[in-house]
């Protein structure tokens, strides 16, 4: 692997270039599989290899779907504008025209940069956090009305420290103040983490209160904690809430990468490993039943792939792959810039709720008033390359302690000279022989505390792996702390219904469908809150003309054009089909819709469609595809299920009846012919011999002539 130039910027640890299409193309990366002088190398044991899905036509007969020509007249599940409804359109949206121009013409509120001091005890301003939303301009701040679009406001209004005293930040005060523990219970506790994104609570207890103005509890009903309590200037009996919503940073045993060793079982429970399309590239950590961090360089905008959920999975408890975590959303950290690798940071949302036990188990994030300091040992862990410039990834997780350096010193000018910003950690040697490496991206540094492992890094870039002054590089995750904990309150927001009045609905599936917003903008403002109104009452008018041109369009179709949205069956009939495949199957949902229609496939049973055993899912605009786990499992798998597909659109929702699908997977069948022929004209008829047992299965012939010559 090349040296680091100091003239350059840092190289990213970017992961691997895979045999499957990766979404990675760094500069220095690794081949893993195949290549020029390369022998593709076996997987490591906790990676399961997928056959290549392979569509095989069912035996059934799909048919065409109906027409996309208007038609005159509105079905029940349809919704059409047309005739005497486009004068009713018309004069709306003159109505909707004149009130745009008015209203948003002299007062509307832009993207606004809210600067959060989430930690206002460091002077440095380690911790200012950017968060781009759309607000009111008469937005405040942690007062426990939603004013932003994406609810920005109430977010980062609560925090701990590191003995878990909880602080809450109202817009009475406008600073974080402890919260007295009387009339405090169970149920503030669970809505309090509830609120954050984190479920119901651990633990709370109390603990004594420093003096100088608290915050007491009051009646008031909300389901934000920051409207629910108010100044006071002191605590009875001086007590104050302890509280902890995660039982975090705990290993199962308790004994103790470049320099590193392998890992015992349960050693390292919160280490996660991050699959594109069935291969290791990135690591990750656990943080809560719900979430995992991992590096933003893992996905580059660069590659449409690398931002699709349906590419990415998620292991946890490295020892046994008994379960995959499918994403459901990819939160790139908007601060993020990917030429300096500055706050290189990812928030994952699984699907589903990871079940802690031994061997997974979250890592606990730090406190905001939590300290690393230069020299103090930590871990690191990763499945990355154990060589520098090697380009095969390490079978078991490896671990590695490496010692936290003076930013100062990494940024001195044998080392980095300068590239190391104050939202990155150092640490590994100076020697060289200890660090993380290429396939280690996105996975943990952590650091022992109170008998309980903090995550103070996840691992970003390096130059080269283990060489001298040239020390692993990290993100410091104290410094992301309120972007952590801002996007997991805005995705578990359906725990905790906090809509105000001006919060227009549907802002959720907007999300579902724009889940990824990477940005490499760099905005930096002295305002807390910063709006154009010049430029408002431009762009309102402005919409307001455009308003009134359509409309004057409109008026010009002809009344009986009609735009639809419905949603109709391809293929109502279709109640069983019967696949034999060696590879794989695929079929299509036998529902649509126009426009467009979501489209997505169920167990008839109810049960979770990726519980169902040795059979991998896939289900991708609107195709269910069908695989074993493991090649291993050919020549024995016969999965007999009932499914149904759903399609989904404005118009509503149908269903499609059951569907009976058998699937046996083999691999092809070599049979025989037939001795005997027969003769039509001059052409030889042979017959082929197929073994009754697999008759039922058998939907291919394929015919191979052998090198034999048959004698006429």
């Amino acid at each position: 692997m090349a040296k680091h130039d100091p003239n350059d910027l840092p190289p990213p640890y970017y992961s691997l270039d895979l045999h499957t299409q990766p979404p990675l193309k760094p500069h220095e990366e690794l081949v893993y599989g195949v290549g020029p002088g390369l022998t593709p190398p076996s997987h490591p044991r906790y990676i399961p290899q997928y056959p290549p899905p392979v569509v095989v036509s069912p035996v059934t007969q799909s048919s065409i779907p109906p027409s996309k020509m208007r038609r005159r007249c509105c079905h029940s599940n349809a919704q059409c504008y047309g005739g005497s409804g486009g004068t009713l359109l018309l004069l709306g949206l003159l109505a909707l025209a004149i009130w745009l121009g008015v209203h948003y013409g002299t007062r509307l509120a832009t993207t606004a940069i809210l600067h959060d001091d989430y930690n206002d005890l460091d002077d440095d301003d380690d911790n200012i956090l950017q968060i781009y939303d759309t607000c009111s301009n008469s937005t405040v701040k942690c007062d426990g009305i939603i004013d932003c679009k994406q609810g920005s406001d109430e977010t980062n209004c609560v925090r701990f420290d590191k003995s878990n005293g909880l602080q809450v930040k109202t817009s009475q005060d406008g600073r974080f103040l402890p919260v007295c523990h009387e009339d405090w219970n169970n149920n503030y506790a669970d809505e309090t983490c509830a609120q954050l994104g984190l479920r119901k609570s651990y633990v709370t207890t109390k603990i004594k209160s420093q003096g100088g103005n608290v915050l007491s509890l009051t009646s008031r009903k909300s389901p934000l904690l920051q409207s629910r309590v108010k100044v006071s200037s002191s605590c009875p009996n001086q007590e104050a809430v302890s509280l902890q919503c995660v039982d975090c940073g705990r290993q199962k045993t308790t004994s103790r990468i470049i320099g590193g060793s392998a890992a015992k079982e349960g050693q390292w429970p919160w280490q996660a490993s991050l699959h594109f399309r069935g291969s290791h590239v990135c690591g990750a950590v656990l943080i809560s039943h719900d979430f995992v961090l991992t590096a933003a360089h893992c996905f580059p905008s660069s590659n449409s792939l690398s931002l699709s959920t349906e590419h990415w999975e998620v292991y946890v408890g490295f020892m046994s792959l008994t379960k995959l975590y499918m994403v459901k959303r990819i939160i790139l950290n908007n601060n993020y810039n990917s030429k300096t690798n500055d706050q290189d940071v990812a928030l994952l949302k699984l699907e589903t709720q990871v079940t802690f036990n031994d061997n997974v188990h979250p890592a606990c994030l730090p406190a905001f008033d939590q300290e690393f300091k230069p020299g103090t040992a930590c871990w690191t862990t990763g499945f990355g390359t154990t060589e520098s410039g090697s380009g095969v990834v390490s079978k078991e997780l490896m671990e590695v302690t490496v010692d936290l350096i003076d930013t100062g010193v990494c940024n001195g000018p044998v080392v980095y000279r300068g590239a190391v910003t104050k939202h990155m950690l150092c640490a590994g040697d100076l020697d060289g022989g200890k660090d993380s490496c290429q396939g280690d991206s996105g996975g943990p540094l952590v650091c022992k505390g109170d008998s309980r492992w903090y995550l103070a890094g996840i691992t970003s870039w390096g130059a080269g792996c283990g060489e001298k002054n040239s020390p692993g590089v990290y993100t410091k995750v104290k410094s992301v702390l309120p972007w952590i904990y801002s996007k997991m309150q805005v995705e578990d927001a359906a725990a905790v219904s906090t809509r105000s009045p001006g919060m227009p609905p549907g802002d959720e599936e907007a999300q579902d469908e724009n889940p990824i917003v990477p940005t490499d903008t760099d905005i930096d403002l002295d305002a807390d809150f910063v709006y154009d109104y010049f430029t408002l009452r431009v762009a309102g008018l402005a919409f307001a003309g455009i308003i009134v041109f359509l409309s004057i369009i409109l008026l010009a179709v002809n009344s009986e054009d009609v735009v639809s949205t419905r949603l109709y069956f391809v293929n109502a009939s279709l109640q069983r089909v019967t696949f034999s495949s060696s590879v794989g199957v695929s079929l299509p949902c036998p529902a649509g819709g126009a426009p467009h229609a979501v489209l997505r496939w169920y167990l008839a049973a109810g049960d979770d469609i990726y519980d169902v055993p040795h059979i991998r899912h896939v289900h991708a605009n609107g195709t269910l595809q069908l695989y074993p786990f493991s090649p291993s499992a050919y020549n024995s798998i016969i999965h007999d299920n009932e499914y149904f597909c759903t399609a989904e659109n404005q118009a509503g929702k149908i269903r499609s009846p059951s569907i009976h699908i058998k699937a046996v997977f083999r691999e092809p069948y070599t049979v025989r012919v037939a001795d005997e022929r027969s003769m039509r004209g001059n052409v030889a008829v042979f017959k082929c011999l197929i073994p009754s047992a697999v008759q039922e299965y058998v939907s291919v012939v394929s015919w191979e002539k052998d090198t034999v010559s048959i004698v006429p």
